[in-house]
């Protein structure tokens, strides 16, 4: 009876080897594509909506880069030459003033995007070399202020380091109170010395509805909870 069973149980226990091996090699192919789906995903954390299971028609606003204000104070580089280094602001009419360079429009670009406009002037003026290349740092950042007002927690001015929307401006003031107007919610915006009003019901987008609404919020736009 021994001698027929090894066989058999032999057999047996090589299949079971066998499957087992099969199996398991499409969980070490997925733990490979783990490993590779977190460094693609470290690499672009900056877009939220690449990570994001749903669409996310604003809230994609939220990895945007910084976006230069009046007010910005800034630090101007240059890697081939030290005597370029400046501290520059800008100034209310949204331009930088580099000596000999004139003013550079810089409200609304990203630091990357001033620093490949600066250098091109600075090129066209023969104070940089062609190819050359200058680096925009934003040493302090005063331009980019909201603020929000009425029935949250910390009512008050905020300064940020990049885009936020309605929801994350509420979020900052310490959120809504007990006595909030949830469905009443106003933002002021002063644009071309116009005033406009966008509405904002926080209900609604808290349940994943109009979320158009939560727009990204401008420098000086006010949210105002009744």
């Amino acid at each position: 009876m021994v001698r027929i069973f090894w066989p058999a149980a032999a057999l047996l226990l090589m299949v079971g080897c066998a499957s087992h091996a099969n199996s398991s090699m499409p969980a070490a192919a997925a733990s490979a594509s783990g490993i590779s789906g977190s460094l693609s995903s470290s690499a672009g954390a900056s877009n939220p909506a690449a990570l994001s299971p749903g669409p996310l028609p604003t809230a994609q606003a939220q990895g945007q880069a910084y976006t230069l204000q009046p007010g910005d104070v800034l630090i101007i580089s240059s890697f081939d030459d030290e005597t370029l280094k400046r501290e520059l602001p800008v100034l209310p009419d949204g331009k930088i003033y580099y000596p000999g360079a004139g003013g550079v429009s810089a409200s609304g670009l990203t630091p990357q995007q001033l620093q490949d406009k600066l250098a091109a002037a600075l090129v066209d003026a023969k104070i940089l070399r062609e190819g050359s290349q200058i680096d925009v740092t934003v040493e302090k950042i005063v331009g980019n202020t909201i603020y929000v007002t009425g029935q949250v927690k910390q009512p008050g001015a905020f300064t940020t380091s990049s885009s936020v929307t309605v929801m994350q401006a509420i979020s900052l003031a310490g959120g809504l109170t007990p006595f909030a107007g949830r469905g009443r919610i106003k933002i002021l915006r002063l644009d071309g010395g116009k005033q406009i009003v966008f509405r904002f019901n926080y209900n609604r987008v808290s349940h994943g509805e109009s979320l158009a609404s939560n727009i990204v919020l401008h420098a000086g736009d006010t949210v105002i909870v009744p």
